[in-house]
């Protein structure tokens, strides 16, 4: 059974792929992780409804 997790940098910030730059606020993705309950491993990924905005 695998389930998904919001990832946090200190301060509990979501850990973001850059996409750009911000003036104030950098611009990115949150990358999420998928945590597989019965072995532990954890896989990264980007949730599909963000994908369109690295093309």
């Amino acid at each position: 059974m695998e389930e998904a997790y919001h990832t946090m940098t200190y301060g509990n910030i979501p850990l973001k792929l850059d996409t750009g730059n911000g003036m104030v606020f950098p611009k990115g993705i949150e990358i999420l992780a998928r945590v597989n309950q019965e072995t532990g491993e954890v896989t990264f990924f980007i949730d599909r409804k963000n994908l369109e905005q690295l093309k």
